[in-house]
């Protein structure tokens, strides 16, 4: 009786044992799992969707592009409640500034999103090229924009870490200007090789313009790299020739002569900064996409970063009285 209770007593803590294990067992039906994520096309889709709402942020709101007060064509109210946006006007930022935190938030965040793209899209490559194609642009955004980040901090904090891996690792260390500006270039040759002259369809494209990264966008910003490291802090003068080529590429592709590429230059100046054109711009290389329809936090050309609304009316006006001409 003794030896029935004995193996009655370990089954029951063996099947204990299998349910808590059972109960213990993730199962995250409302998350996209990384390990079974790019399973299908849509998830492609599901990835750039993720990828622009990122971007959408980044690229929107003032406190994400407060580098631009050091210049001196923007500046910021001289009173009110501006003073975090004046520390950057008068090259005196705090250490414990909000703006700058949010920045570095918000550029990592769309990092992180681009990493996971490049180094994980591939699982979906195949026999089918269609597929494949789409596999091909979609890793292709993903380059762009994470060298636009590095791009923004490179310049604004100088060595950062350099994070291209999925993983988080709060260890990394600084990598310097020059390993961060050659991966740049390795980014945008990457977008500028495998992303399409021009997208035709919604929602790459609206109102006429490309609200996808294109081979356009991609060769003007690697332009503007290469004249970036022609200047401080690499100081190396022989990317002057190659900025000049790279620019005579994205010029030449704006000739009507030209075909494949969509943007052409505006024939008046006035119209380049005016609400009129704003939805239809030509000019535009890339543009972020945003509805008045969205909640105000993500309709943020009128609401909230102001500086073209400036431009366009000369005064502080608009999105806060954030930013205005200098």
């Amino acid at each position: 009786m003794r030896t029935l209770y004995k193996m009655l007593s370990m089954a029951a803590l063996t099947l204990l044992t299998i349910s808590c294990n059972d109960f213990l067992e993730e199962n995250p039906k409302g998350r996209l799992a990384q390990s079974t994520f790019f399973g299908s096309e849509n998830d492609l889709d599901l990835s750039l969707n993720a990828l622009y709402r990122l971007a959408m942020v980044r690229c929107g709101a003032n406190q994400y592009h407060v580098h631009a007060f050091a210049g001196d064509d923007i500046s910021t109210h001289p009173a009110s409640n501006k003073q975090d946006f004046r520390e950057f006007d008068r090259y005196a930022v705090s250490e414990n500034s909000t703006r700058l935190h949010d920045e570095w938030l918000a550029t990592y965040q769309l990092v992180k999103a681009s990493n996971y793209i490049i180094n994980n899209a591939s699982k979906l490559s195949g026999n089918d090229e269609r597929l494949n194609r789409k596999v091909t642009t979609t890793i292709g955004q993903a380059a762009y924009w994470r060298a636009y980040c590095y791009f923004q901090m490179v310049r604004n904090w100088g060595k950062v870490p350099l994070v291209l891996e999925d993983e988080i690792n709060y260890e990394k260390e600084l990598s310097s200007e020059e390993v961060i500006f050659n991966q740049i270039v390795e980014d945008l040759k990457l977008a500028e090789a495998n992303l399409p002259a021009q997208w035709t369809d919604t929602p790459q494209s609206m109102n006429g313009m490309n609200i996808a990264v294109s081979q356009g966008a991609a060769k003007a910003t690697l332009a503007y790299v290469y004249l970036s490291m022609a200047g401080w802090p690499l100081n190396k003068t022989e990317y002057y020739t190659q900025a000049a080529a790279k620019a005579k590429e994205v010029i030449d592709a704006s000739d009507v002569q030209q075909p494949g590429y969509y943007y052409r230059l505006l024939d008046e100046y006035w119209k380049v900064y005016s609400w009129a054109y704003n939805n239809s711009n030509t000019e535009v290389l890339l543009a972020t996409y945003y509805s008045m329809n969205w909640p105000w936090d993500e309709s943020v050309m009128s609401s909230y970063c102001d500086v073209i609304e400036d431009v366009d009316g000369g005064s502080h006006g608009g999105g806060w009285n954030d930013s205005g001409a200098e």
